[in-house]
């Protein structure tokens, strides 16, 4: 998982506005805004350590992309329960998609609905929380 969706994911799981964690980062919301935009990266190893902290994550998580980002983005941003249903919904999408029963193109489409349908309601959450 790219750096700007983890961060993205985990403020807001974590019900944070982005005002509020560039206080805590000692920047400018305008660049968390671009942290989350893909835009730009942190410069500053204070600032991987600082999400660590902020976050309780390892600083490497925030450096590294990986195939597992998203069950420790789940787990970082909604604790054990969140991890929990990640691993499950990516091993039954595991078993699907191992199946061979989907097309290509029906594998495709799956994939692009469930992230579509992620997004769709984190903004609406994040909305309803007054949280950009």
């Amino acid at each position: 998982m790219e750096f700007a969706k983890k961060l993205r994911q985990i403020r807001l799981g974590c019900e944070m506005t982005q005002d509020e964690l560039a206080k805590k980062l000692d920047v400018s919301r305008r660049t968390i805004m671009f942290y989350e935009q893909g835009e730009t990266l942190p410069r500053y190893e204070r600032i991987y350590e600082s999400l660590a902290e902020i976050f309780k994550t390892p600083v490497d998580f925030w450096k590294c992309e990986s195939d597992s980002d998203f069950e420790d983005a789940a787990k970082y941003a909604y604790g054990s329960s969140g991890k929990q249903q990640a691993d499950k919904l990516v091993t039954e999408l595991s078993g699907l998609f191992a199946g061979g029963r989907l097309s290509e193109n029906d594998t495709d489409a799956v994939m692009l609905a469930l992230q579509q349908a992620y997004w769709k309601v984190k903004e609406q959450k994040a909305k309803d929380k007054g949280i950009t």
